[in-house]
């Protein structure tokens, strides 16, 4: 026995139509929200690249960009950062050494941003830090302290996330020189950061502090070696002293 098919009547017709077109529609939509999040990436990539395209920029010291002072105890000790005006003026100014961001140019004031952060580094460990462009009186201070920038790049690396965020690079070779209370020098050497990575993003209107800001880094690390250094042979001259001391003793008494 053959099973009749039902007759479709106008109203069951015209619900099965609105349904088939509400199913469309909402397909639709689906796949116009999937292609929007799809395009979000290379859309934030251009804009990225946009903002990066023949700009100059001009940024500087800002102190939020170090970690907070930190609460212990500090060495005691009398500390002068000392830098002439050639250094502590030093102004940096050029591209970067990618191809992405290579139409724009940086100027950053390096020498004071030196400054700056040496004077904060050194007074999370030491109870007595203060700048200046001259040396009056050597004896005056635990240690006097030259810092200087001898090399300086930076960089937008897009290939590393496939051309769809930017992260700044930056190195610096940091030189610095420190003698004790008689002059004599106790440490002299260049600190090298290496590549250094900023903070990725996707866009920015100001891709020049991405930079400043892992220039910042950059340097409160190096400053904090040298730190590390200096507290080492400080550490050490005192059991130095000593130890000459008692072999003159011991040469008396023979």
């Amino acid at each position: 026995m053959t099973r009749r098919r039902p007759r479709l009547t106008g109203a069951t017709q015209s619900k099965s139509k609105l349904t088939g077109e509400s199913d469309a529609m909402m397909s639709r939509a689906r796949e116009a929200a999937c292609g929007r999040l799809r395009q979000t990436p290379a859309l934030l990539a251009a804009v990225a690249l946009m903002l990066l395209s023949g700009c100059a920029y001009n940024v500087g010291y800002n102190s939020t960009y170090l970690p907070a002072e930190q609460t212990h105890q500090k060495t005691p000790g009398k500390v002068l950062i000392y830098m002439p005006d050639t250094d502590a003026n030093w102004v940096f100014k050029g591209h970067p050494t990618s191809f992405t961001g290579g139409g724009t140019t940086l100027t950053i004031p390096l020498g004071d941003i030196t400054r700056q952060i040496a004077v904060r580094a050194f007074s999370n460990e030491f109870t007595s830090v203060t700048a200046a462009d001259t040396i009056k009186n050597q004896a005056d201070y635990t240690v006097v302290v030259q810092p200087r920038v001898q090399h300086f790049e930076y960089a937008y690396n897009q290939l590393k996330n496939l051309g769809f965020a930017i992260t700044p690079e930056t190195r610096v070779d940091l030189s610095v020189k420190v003698s004790d209370s008689e002059g004599r020098t106790i440490v002299n050497k260049v600190y090298q950061s290496g590549k250094i990575e900023g903070e990725t993003y996707m866009a920015s209107a100001s891709p020049a502090e991405k930079v400043n800001a892992a220039v910042h880094k950059t340097l409160w690390k190096l400053m904090n070696a040298a730190i590390a250094d200096i507290k080492a042979k400080l550490s050490a001259a005192p059991r130095a002293s000593s130890g000459r001391h008692n072999m003159g003793a011991r040469r008396a008494q023979s």
